[in-house]
């Protein structure tokens, strides 16, 4: 993958960056929170694209609060479990992860069986907040979002972002 942030107390940032084309073979393509010492990460204004995972997902939090936002998601693939994890649970606590302004284009997780959003715990002790994304095109195995993150409720919606190519 591209980062994991440990669990010795450690905050990970990544803001105005774009991701193209990572493959992993295990565990995250792109990034992985740590553990109960973590105090969390902040992916912000991210593009991520083209990357590939044969386990596990493209994106998992874990720990402290966790926030990705205005990010945009598109042709991902994921060979098993969710595109986006919320790992925490009593072995990795944490508080709320939101996951907010998103674009998801493209995404798939064939095979996998899992929602596009999964999560490890009781969501009310660890919540999560889904709001304000936008999904077009993407293909979830179980045909379901995942987290309660139902089109029409909290803002999240389903349309074709209409994207213009490069000039």
């Amino acid at each position: 993958g591209v980062a994991r942030v440990g669990s010795d107390d450690s905050f990970f940032s990544l803001t105005n960056s774009a991701i193209d084309n990572v493959d992993a073979d295990d565990d995250c393509a792109v990034f992985r929170s740590g553990a109960s010492g973590s105090r969390g990460v902040l992916l912000a204004n991210l593009i991520i694209t083209n990357c590939d995972t044969v386990d596990d997902n493209i994106i998992e939090v874990r720990g402290a609060s966790n926030k990705i936002l205005n990010c945009t998601f598109v042709n991902n693939t994921v060979g098993d479990r969710g595109m986006i994890r919320q790992g925490t649970d009593a072995d990795h606590p944490g508080s709320e992860n939101v996951f907010s302004n998103n674009i998801f284009v493209g995404n798939s997780n064939e095979g996998s069986g899992d929602d596009f959003f999964t999560h490890r715990t009781d969501l009310d002790t660890q919540p999560v907040t889904l709001a304000n994304n936008l999904f077009f095109d993407n293909f979830i195995d179980t045909g379901e979002l995942g987290l309660g993150a139902i089109l029409g409720e909290n803002g999240n919606v389903e349309g074709d972002p209409l994207f213009v190519g490069p000039e």
